[in-house]
């Protein structure tokens, strides 16, 4: 997702290590932080414009089913 008022690219990816978010301003270095959360599929990622934080959600399978998780970061 883009904060177009700050010139940022918020990124969200999942990975063996769980999900990895990623920022970027302007021309800047990219910025991380790593979520504890494994296995995690369709995982999105939105900006609420009058806050500006972020809301994470993810499905993760587990053995007695699915679940939906959801993350505020800020």
């Amino acid at each position: 997702t883009i904060d177009v008022d700050a010139g940022r690219i918020h990124v969200l990816v999942s990975g063996e290590g769980g999900l990895a978010y990623l920022s970027r301003s302007g021309s800047g270095s990219w910025s991380n932080h790593t979520f504890g959360a494994l296995y995690a599929n369709d995982a999105v990622i939105r900006r609420d414009p009058l806050t500006g934080a972020l809301l994470v959600a993810y499905i993760r399978w587990e053995s007695d089913g699915a679940r939906v998780y959801v993350m505020h970061y800020r």
